[in-house]
């Protein structure tokens, strides 16, 4: 019997060398804010020096987390 290990790839903007790794909850509202910082923080470094990578987290005292992450 095989396992496989399922992975799910980082959203990603950006070309540069330089990773701007986050860990964000969809239904956290502090993970939103900083999620709509990211456009801005893009644009200020350029699209051709830095990659941004969002990850999503499941935090399990929000409610509904499991099921949207």
């Amino acid at each position: 019997m095989t396992t496989t290990s399922w992975h799910a790839d980082p959203l990603t903007w950006g070309t540069g060398p330089r990773i701007f790794e986050a860990f964000l909850e969809p239904t956290c509202p502090y993970s939103v804010r900083a999620f709509n910082k990211l456009d801005e923080l893009l644009s200020q470094a350029g699209e051709d020096k830095i990659t941004v990578k969002i990850r999503l987290q499941s935090q399990p005292w929000h409610m509904y987390s499991g099921v949207l992450v």
